[in-house]
């Protein structure tokens, strides 16, 4: 259902009305977000929480630290929380081609999106959570090419401590070009080499191929007799 106009830009025009703001989030550098605790309750129970309950040295001081976060990733989250509806990346805005990418930028964003996702579990933002993953899923659809999916791969294995759901939209797109494309000899010698370092995304990769494989064998089946 979409959200009535008047209710998005209100809640946006929120995110930078501190003369209602009840809670602050602080980096470790100093910089202050302020906040609504109505709004964190509709994204984070453990923020909420921190910011309501007495026995919270957080809500005594209305204001939580966040240690050993980034600016930017608070930023993000922050920015996410105002943000209806939640979507971090719109179809209109990717307009670079996997050329403009460099290894170091694919690398940065692999990282950037890992810290991010850290952030969204520590806090249980659960609709943080999924946004991220649905940009990544967004990220390799728009690229669409073996070039693109071997450099992710290969960006990724440098990043260290991945999570799982990162690891997801990768191997879904490793398994896809692996059922229909012949990749280049060269890319091939690379896709190996990542294979070899990431063995789990070699397996997911042919788990994917199997289940399609076996669906498709079960649908041609449906239709005998």
């Amino acid at each position: 259902m979409e959200l009535p106009r008047t209710l998005v830009e209100e809640f946006r025009k929120l995110r930078y009305d501190h003369s209602i703001s009840d809670f602050t989030i602080e980096s470790d550098t100093g910089k202050q977000w302020k906040v609504h605790k109505l709004v964190l309750r509709l994204h984070s129970d453990v923020l909420y929480r921190m910011s309501t309950s007495p026995e919270f040295l957080e809500c005594q001081r209305s204001r939580v630290i966040l240690h050993g976060i980034q600016d930017r990733h608070i930023e993000a989250m922050v920015n996410f929380f105002y943000n209806l509806p939640h979507k971090l990346s719109e179809e209109g805005d990717c307009t670079t081609s996997v050329d403009d990418w460099t290894d170091e930028g694919l690398k940065d964003y692999f990282t950037s999106n890992r810290d991010l996702l850290q952030l969204a579990d520590m806090y249980n933002v659960k609709e943080l959570l999924k946004a991220l993953v649905q940009d990544l899923e967004f990220f390799f659809n728009f690229g669409g090419t073996v070039e693109l999916t071997v450099r992710a791969a290969s960006a990724m294995v440098k990043v260290e401590d991945v999570p799982d759901e990162m690891w997801g939209p990768l191997t879904d797109h490793l398994a896809y070009h692996f059922a229909r494309d012949v990749p280049e000899e060269s890319e091939l010698e690379k896709l190996q080499d990542v294979l070899a370092s990431c063995p789990q995304v070699a397996i997911g990769a042919l788990k994917r191929i199997a289940e399609k494989n076996r669906g498709n064998r079960y649908e041609s089946w449906s239709h005998m007799g």
